[in-house]
């Protein structure tokens, strides 16, 4: 087992040993390449703290539609 196979298996990418084995050096190199594009990438949420912020102060962050239809009949919760 090469080392690059070794550390795949002590990783969640253990179940797709069988894939990997089947796919040239050159295919490896490219998943290989795109995983690291995809770690490397900001978190999902990252700047959403700063941009609720900006809109705080924009004034951008009222509701856009009422908290309360107008035929919702409260009395009845």
């Amino acid at each position: 087992m090469t080392a690059f196979a070794q550390r795949i298996k002590e990783t969640p990418m253990a179940p797709y040993m069988g894939i990997l084995q089947s796919l040239s050096r050159k295919d490896i190199e490219i998943v290989v390449t795109f995983l690291n594009e995809i770690k490397d990438n900001a978190p999902t949420r990252a700047g959403w703290a700063a941009a609720a912020q900006q809109a705080h102060a924009d004034g951008e962050d009222k509701l856009t539609i009422a908290d309360v239809f107008e035929d919702e009949m409260m009395e009845d919760w």
